[in-house]
C-alpha cells in the first residue's frame, strides 16, 4: 500500500473490505510504517467492517464499512436470531486450545454435558495457560473458536444450552 497518496490508500482499503466481505476470511490486518488497517468480517452474512484506519503522516482517513442491502420486504424485515444458549467468552486475548496437550482428547465436544466450573479450553497469553471454564451447568451446543485460533477479549468461544 502506498503511504504517500491518501486517496489511493482509501481506494485500496475499500478493495480490501470488499475482498474480505466476499470471502470466508474472518479478519485481516495490514501494517506499513505508521499506517495500520484492521478489517473484521464478524459473520459471513454480515458486511465486513473497517475497524481502524490510522496514519501518522497525513491525517487519518475513515473508510466507510460496506453496508448490507435493505431487506426486500421493509414491512417485515428479518431480524438476526438471538443465540439459542449462553455464550462463554474469551477471558483475554491469546491463542485458544481445545486440548490440554497435543495428541490428547479435547476438554469438551459438542453435546458434552458440563457442570459450572468445568474447564472447556485454554487461552495461552504470554506463555501462560489460562483456563476457560463454564460459568453455569449445561450442554455444549457449539464450539465457536477453532483450535489454534487467536481469540480477542470477550469473543464468544462456546455456546452452552440448558442441560
Amino acid at each position: 500500500m502506498s503511504e504517500h497518496n491518501p486517496g489511493r490508500l482509501v481506494e485500496q482499503v475499500r478493495e480490501l473490505v470488499e475482498l474480505v466481505h466476499a470471502t470466508s476470511v474472518r479478519s485481516l490486518r495490514v501494517e506499513s510504517g505508521a499506517f495500520r488497517v484492521e478489517i473484521e468480517n464478524a459473520l459471513p452474512a454480515v458486511a465486513a467492517q473497517a475497524l481502524a484506519v490510522t496514519d501518522a503522516a497525513p491525517p487519518a482517513v475513515a473508510v466507510p464499512a460496506a453496508t448490507p442491502a435493505a431487506p426486500a420486504n421493509p414491512v417485515n424485515p428479518v431480524a438476526p436470531a438471538a443465540p439459542a444458549g449462553t455464550e462463554v467468552r474469551a477471558p483475554l486475548v491469546g491463542v485458544f486450545y481445545r486440548r490440554p496437550a497435543p495428541g490428547e482428547p479435547p476438554f469438551v465436544d459438542v453435546g458434552t454435558p458440563v457442570e459450572k466450573g468445568r474447564q472447556l479450553g485454554i487461552v495461552e497469553a504470554m506463555k501462560m495457560m489460562n483456563p476457560v471454564t463454564a460459568d453455569r451447568a449445561g450442554v455444549v451446543l457449539e464450539i465457536l473458536a477453532e483450535d489454534g485460533d487467536v481469540v480477542e477479549y470477550d469473543q464468544p468461544m462456546f455456546l452452552l444450552g440448558a442441560g
